[in-house]
């Protein structure tokens, strides 16, 4: 069920005996949840092996789950992300769904089968939920623009960094498969450090799917959504799991990550939301 990253991370945090309800296909709750979506987030690998990230925005429906044991993908939708080349049979994805009005998410990760025209088909090896924690809430408004105009960054900017509470990291290998996580936090909690990137992974649901990941393969992607002015940052680099101790004695980690590259994403790369009031 867990690979041997992931257990080695479990044991390093101190969770034993961690029992984790991960399935073959998707459960008839897991394929009524992908089709309603209007967002998904996916994981793949460029052509250097490197992770990378993205946010898949549209009407519901562009996502099919008739079949528990496949997942599709619109074609055209996928098209809409820059960075990306085509997708091809035999590429690893990993895929996160979230309705952030309810703070509830699903993984499915699996294995490119078939591309046409139509559809992008993904026949599932893991089906899971996971854990709703730091997720922040928003309602949407409208729909995101078709054209991305993306343009590199030397850094990222320290307003950027000082406002942003959500991102996603992608992780994995052709061997591991891939993953990608929501992570989340108060205002600050991904931090700039001379020229890297620093956070602190808070608890989760202690399947240790990233760490366990970065342990074995240690580059990554972080996809950083501006839902208010509806731009993205993406980040490719390495990174170094830190474990810590708290006075008490207790495991602590932080990611250290040194960016290899990063692109900033405008025209509707993140839907345009407004925050549930608090």
């Amino acid at each position: 069920m867990f690979h041997e990253g992931e257990v080695a991370a479990q044991e390093r945090a101190g969770f034993l005996y961690v029992r984790g309800m991960i399935f073959p296909a998707m459960t008839a709750q897991h394929q009524q949840f992908f089709a309603d979506l209007p967002l998904l987030f996916i994981a793949r690998l460029d052509a250097t092996g490197a992770p990378q990230a993205a946010m898949l925005t549209h009407p519901a429906g562009f996502i099919h789950t008739d079949n528990a044991a496949y997942l599709g993908i619109d074609t055209r939708v996928l098209a809409h992300w820059p960075l990306w080349e085509a997708l091809q049979p035999g590429d690893r994805i990993g895929s996160l769904g979230l309705d952030f009005a309810t703070r509830r998410r699903n993984c499915i990760n699996g294995t490119v089968v078939a591309c046409d025209d139509e559809q992008v088909v993904v026949e599932v090896a893991q089906s899971f939920g996971n854990c709703p924690q730091y997720i922040r809430r928003f309602h949407w408004q409208g729909l995101p623009a078709e054209a991305v105009t993306v343009t590199p960054l030397t850094q990222v900017s320290a307003e950027v960094l000082a406002e942003c509470q959500t991102f996603f990291i992608a992780t994995g290998n052709g061997d591991l498969g891939l993953d990608i996580s929501h992570r989340g936090g108060p205002a600050g909690f991904l931090r700039q450090q001379g020229e890297q990137l620093v956070f602190a992974d808070f608890p989760g649901n202690r399947y240790m799917n990233t760490l366990g990941n970065l342990l074995l393969a240690p580059r990554c992607a972080l996809l950083l959504t501006d839902f208010i002015r509806g731009e993205a940052i993406h980040i490719q680099g390495e990174a170094q799991v830190n474990w810590l101790e708290d006075e008490q004695g207790r495991s602590q980690r932080e990611v250290v990550i040194q960016p290899t590259r990063i692109d900033r994403l405008y025209g509707g790369a993140a839907w345009h939301a407004v925050p549930f009031e608090t």
